[in-house]
């Protein structure tokens, strides 16, 4: 059973004062704590098994999720004291991943169909499929090159000038196959993009772009049921409307609007377009 592991082990250094007394993975957005957001979404691909990787103040989030049975999930946890990058706290969560696991980083706000991203990957028979997004300039990102089929040839993490050949960077969401757990060391920090993506096509792996999030017609989608959904998840009652409004920029803004603290979050569309909270 394919299952979800969000990478919300976060100090949120760029979010300070806001991330002092709270963890990042849960500042409220929109006064609702921001992985309500992406749990939302992987329940929307029929996922009810999660992982949550955690590092800095674990049990504020534990408290809030407990084991998820309060929202039709089963929620685990791993803890790292020490975090060891994207790919170690992965290699964390060994014993409790038997299957194809869809991989977020915590501080992405997304309106991505992870089905299609899911069915894509299964019709590549992929290892590894990475979802990317298109920006003006990715030099502050991972870029991701890949051929005609989105066959991924090539990472460049945060270029310089000189290096940046394209337009497409890695938006931070993932389709793993457990395989690539025997690539990732036990000890020491390892970081999907600079260490084992680029080692997996160095050695021929399959490795593959998410087409979908190329191809789409760059509408942001209206979000609505679903932020309401998670607000109801948050127990906090009757949503007010004017705060969910109708898709990522409305969020976006009321989420700027009750704090003068500096957000850090990144929000992916469905567009394949970013939009950053800073």
């Amino acid at each position: 059973m394919i299952k979800a592991l969000i990478l919300a082990g976060g100090k949120g250094a760029r979010l300070r004062p806001l991330a002092l007394q709270i963890p990042k993975p849960v500042v409220p957005l929109a006064n609702i704590p921001f992985l309500f957001f992406q749990i939302d979404r992987i329940k929307r691909a029929g996922i009810t098994e999660l992982i949550l990787s955690l590092s800095y103040q674990p049990r504020k989030i534990m408290d809030i999720f407990g084991d998820g049975t309060r929202y039709g999930m089963v929620i685990r946890y791993t803890h790292e004291e020490l975090p060891r990058g994207t790919a170690g706290a992965f290699k964390a969560a060994e014993n409790l991943i038997d299957d194809t696991t869809v991989v977020l980083n915590g501080d992405v706000l997304t309106d991505t169909d992870l089905k299609d991203v899911i069915r894509h990957h299964q019709e590549k028979q992929a290892e590894a499929t990475i979802v990317t997004a298109r920006v003006l300039n990715p030099a502050g990102y991972g870029l991701v090159e890949a051929d005609a089929q989105g066959r991924v040839l090539r990472f460049t993490e945060k270029p310089a000038e000189d290096e940046i050949t394209g337009d497409t960077i890695n938006a931070g969401i993932y389709v793993l196959e457990r395989s690539i757990l025997d690539l990732i060391p036990a000890e020491g920090s390892q970081s999907f993009e600079r260490d084992i993506f680029p080692a997996m096509v160095q050695r021929g792996l399959k490795v593959y772009a998410s087409l979908e999030a190329l191809a789409s017609g760059g509408q942001v989608s209206a979000a609505g049921a679903g932020w309401v959904e998670a607000w109801a998840w948050a127990g906090a009652g009757e949503a007010d409307s004017g705060a969910v409004g109708s898709g990522a920029a409305s969020v976006a803004a009321a989420g700027a609007r009750s704090t003068p603290a500096r957000l850090s979050m990144a929000v992916i569309t469905s567009s394949g377009t970013p939009m950053s909270l800073r």
